[in-house]
């Protein structure tokens, strides 16, 4: 994910454990006079959890095929590497490949980041 996104998770998480000290608050105080705030937090925290969640999957997704990707371009190197080369895939551009400690999974992930940016 880039900065903005990670921002806007943190943003998402912040607010969830907002909403959840409210509900703490709200049950604590044990008064009928808050069921409404009660019930609007509790539906936040839902779709705080729907999305967060979503976020998750599909981060671990996006992992899963990159891996798929390069374990499949180090069996075959000539056919999966060599066409997101010739598409732009390029290890100056994200850097991650100078250090030998990383896998090339980072660099694909940032070719595919740059794609859709590229298409938008």
């Amino acid at each position: 994910m880039t900065v903005e996104e990670n921002k806007a998770v943190e943003y998402f998480k912040k607010h969830k454990n907002y909403f959840e000290e409210q509900i703490k608050f709200i049950q604590a105080v044990e008064s009928d006079e808050y069921e409404e705030e009660l019930e609007l937090y509790q539906n936040r925290i839902k779709q705080f959890n729907i999305i967060l969640n979503l976020i998750e999957k599909q981060s671990k997704i996006i992992d899963l095929q990159i891996n798929f990707l390069y374990e499949l371009g180090v069996e075959r190197p000539g056919t999966v590497f060599k066409k997101l080369w010739d598409n732009g895939l390029d290890k100056e551009k994200c850097g991650y490949c100078k250090d030998d400690n990383l896998k090339c999974t980072d660099c694909i992930k940032q070719y595919f980041y740059r794609k859709v940016e590229e298409n938008k």
